[in-house]
């Protein structure tokens, strides 16, 4: 069994030896090189005539595909070499028998060995032996925290100060003149700047946009809550966008939108900016507030204050048993209707969009800023004409509200234009 195993080896090993020469045989007349590949592999084959078979297929087809193909029929016809070698049907046309010499030859056929890895590169402070000036002014640290100056020193007389202390000389300070190092132990100033760090990455909040959602016509309880939500999110230090979506002829409602919005801006001046003013995207009418920086380190300063009562107020509520007396509680903000922190946005301005359901969505076709106003008092008559046809035919409310508002909406405008108020045409 070991023999028949060694017989195979041998018929695969003369096998690529003949692959190669007649390679080299073919190529001899372009390349030097190729001539000198056959002879050697001819010579490791051991016979010359073993090769011609193949070197007349290769003679016969000068071009590359050509060559390929020879091999490929060949290859195909000896069991031995095809199960031996079965990358040789999948290598590419230019690099098919350097690809299976490299193979046998132990590099993977891919490549010619590993590549040389760079030197890891050290991170931090050039420090000891690195440092290349030739004065500096040297600091050594204390365990105590307190630094001791030890003046201008040469590099000799810094580098002998650190290793009469056992611990590192670190440059601090290149640009400086002359440099500042600091004679300290390294991986405990390594240690000290990546909790510096971690600190200062933990104490820097992401900032969110957190969007509400009103509308023109909201109701004074529904535009409390939105501006106490709107006002929460500002104080976390979130961004807020108030967006106000026109639907059908409520694009004739800008104004009393403007309004709303400018009207919750003002009542969130004491912890926001306003980063954006009211301005019109499409059909949404939208304004981003920012929080106030300084704004909210004071509101916290009053918070930690807040709290201290709390916890005084808390000690004088153990010592005596009837509790705090009437009154004390709310005097020192310690009342317990306090609303819930959390605000659920989602449903917050589900409440908006569900309202929407109803609303006309016959789009208006005109710009209530563009409108001259001849055009105003025709669309003052059409809209009022519009109304008063609904009215006699018994319509609900609701159905000419919309109207009604737009109707407003125009005789506004047109003393805004005008100076003076609409007044109807008196008929002929």
């Amino acid at each position: 069994m070991g023999l028949s195993r060694w017989f195979t080896s041998a018929s695969a090993l003369c096998s690529i030896c003949v692959l190669v020469t007649a390679w080299g045989t073919a190529s001899a007349a372009c390349s030097p090189a190729g001539a000198f590949l056959a002879d050697k592999s001819i010579s490791a084959a051991g016979s010359r005539h073993a090769a011609s078979p193949l070197l007349s297929a290769f003679q016969a087809a000068p071009a590359l595909h050509s060559r390929q193909s020879a091999v490929g029929s060949i290859c195909t016809s000896a069991p031995v070499l095809g199960a031996q070698l079965p990358l040789m049907h999948t290598r590419k046309q230019g690099g098919m028998l350097a690809g299976l010499v490299a193979q046998y030859r132990g590099r993977g056929g891919r490549g010619r060995g590993r590549r040389m890895m760079p030197p890891p590169q050290v991170k931090g402070p050039p420090m000891n032996s690195d440092i290349n000036f030739p004065e500096m002014r040297v600091v050594v640290a204390n365990p105590d925290g307190k630094d001791e100056m030890l003046g201008v020193l040469t590099r000799e007389e810094a580098l002998a100060a650190a290793d009469e202390r056992g611990v590192d000389l670190v440059l601090m300070s290149p640009d400086a003149t002359p440099p500042v190092c600091k004679i300290i132990n390294y991986d405990k100033l390594r240690y000290e700047n990546e909790k510096k760090e971690k600190l200062k990455k933990k104490n820097q909040k992401q900032m969110d946009t957190k969007e509400v959602k009103l509308s023109y016509k909201i109701d004074v309880h529904d535009y409390d809550v939105r501006k106490r939500a709107a006002y929460k999110f500002l104080s976390k230090g979130d961004k807020v966008k108030a967006s106000i979506r026109f639907k059908g002829r409520e694009m004739a409602h800008k104004q009393l939108a403007q309004k709303t919005l400018l009207q919750l801006c003002a009542d969130c001046e004491d912890i926001a900016v306003v980063e954006r003013r009211p301005s019109m995207e499409g059909r949404l009418m939208m304004v981003i507030m920012a929080p106030n920086v300084e704004a909210l380190k004071a509101a916290e300063k009053a918070k930690t204050v807040s709290g201290k009562k709390r916890k005084r107020a808390n000690k004088a509520k153990q010592g005596k048993k009837g509790g705090l007396p009437p009154g004390m509680a709310d005097e020192l903000g310690l009342s317990d209707d306090s609303e819930d922190d959390d605000v659920d946005l989602e449903a917050l301005n589900a409440g908006i969009d569900d309202s929407d359901e109803g609303e006309d969505e016959e789009g208006v076709d005109y710009d209530l800023d563009t409108l001259s106003l001849e055009d105003l008092g025709t669309k003052i008559e059409d809209v009022g004409g519009q109304i008063r046809t609904l009215k006699e035919e018994g319509a609900d409310k609701e159905v000419w509200s919309g109207r009604v508002d737009e109707l407003l909406s125009l005789k506004a405008r047109y003393q805004e234009v005008a100076g003076s108020p609409w007044v109807p045409k008196t008929p002929a």
